[in-house]
């Protein structure tokens, strides 16, 4: 193909690429040993904002107490499927989704007091 864009790698013949995985793939340094626990917690800590937010939302006596608790449980809501999408990059996506529901489930059994 002539005048097209050079150095794409050819997705028919992976051996004609010149750069290794490892040099794409690469992350150095201590970001690429905790990127995905921190986007773990970052989701977590997203989606408990949203939720508290839209709690909060419904609890509001004011129109404008609704309003903004309804702008930052979507704004939360918005940067948690950010964060998921992120973790995504990094995770197969059946791990990706049954660690998501996993993380809910032990709180969901919680049996309540009394």
């Amino acid at each position: 193909m002539t005048g097209g864009v050079k150095n794409l790698p050819d997705p028919l013949n992976p051996a004609k690429d010149d750069r290794s995985i490892q040099t794409r793939c690469a992350m150095p340094g201590l970001l690429h040993s905790v990127r995905i626990p921190l986007l773990v917690l970052l989701y977590q800590v997203l989606v408990v904002v949203a939720n508290v937010g839209f709690k909060r939302s419904a609890e509001s006596t004011t129109a404008m107490a609704f309003l903004a608790w309804q702008v930052l449980g979507n704004l939360a809501g918005f940067l948690s499927v950010l964060t998921y999408t992120a973790l995504l990059r990094w995770l197969p996506v059946h791990v990706a989704v049954a660690s998501r529901w996993g993380w809910a489930s032990p709180a969901s059994r919680c049996s309540p007091p009394g």
